[in-house]
């Protein structure tokens, strides 16, 4: 999930039209839900390469600052 008032969620791969349909979403690129399907199984907790990838991928600077945050965390 995002921060703001938006919220993005990650389906696994093959199921995002499953989803969409059980929770009666519909297309709407101004909505304030993103669904995306994630490129690859993902597993819980998501590893923290994954969410680095994810933050990068917003490019927000909030989202920039606490990637580069992680990265410094992960390194010995």
């Amino acid at each position: 999930m995002s921060g703001g008032d938006a919220l993005e969620f990650y389906a696994q791969p093959g199921t995002l039209e499953h989803v969409m349909d059980r929770h009666l979403l519909v297309d709407d690129p101004s909505g304030q839900i993103r669904l995306r399907e994630a490129p690859v199984h993902l597993e819980s907790p998501v590893s923290l390469l994954l969410l680095v990838a994810d933050l990068v991928d917003r490019g927000g600077p909030r989202e920039l600052r606490r990637a580069e945050d992680l990265i410094a965390e992960a390194l010995p």
